[in-house]
């Protein structure tokens, strides 16, 4: 949905579908009713002028092996080492996983979160 969802333009309602309830309130569990159906359009475009490629930076990336005798850093440790990191040249957010992998996603996605302020605005 991050990548592929666009509410104004991919949220389908659809009215007056007939529906069971496990809902006393709702209606009558042993009688449909008419309610709404939302469907959220995720997929790629099949039609239209679209690039499927266009797509691409949303699609899993294969971050290689994993590096043996990985140490679980804390966030400090994290935040201090990205700091350096993003020093050096600022990079894609598949790169920062390449470089942390192995740590656990959450304290990598926190202390990148704790450093967004220093991150060029370009």
């Amino acid at each position: 949905m991050a990548f592929r969802y666009m509410p104004d333009r991919d949220t389908i309602v659809i009215p007056e579908c007939t529906t069971m309830s496990t809902n006393s309130k709702v209606g009558d569990k042993d009688h449909p009713f008419h309610a709404s159906k939302i469907g959220l359009d995720c997929t790629i475009p099949m039609v239209g002028k679209w690039d499927p490629h266009d797509f691409d930076f949303s699609t899993a990336c294969d971050l290689g092996d994993l590096p043996p005798n990985v140490k679980t850093m804390t966030e400090d440790e994290l935040v201090t080492d990205m700091t350096a990191f993003i020093k050096q040249a600022f990079c894609s957010w598949p790169r920062y996983l390449q470089k942390y992998q192995g740590q656990p996603y959450n304290i990598i996605y926190s202390a990148f979160g704790r450093l967004r302020h220093q991150l060029p605005c370009e």
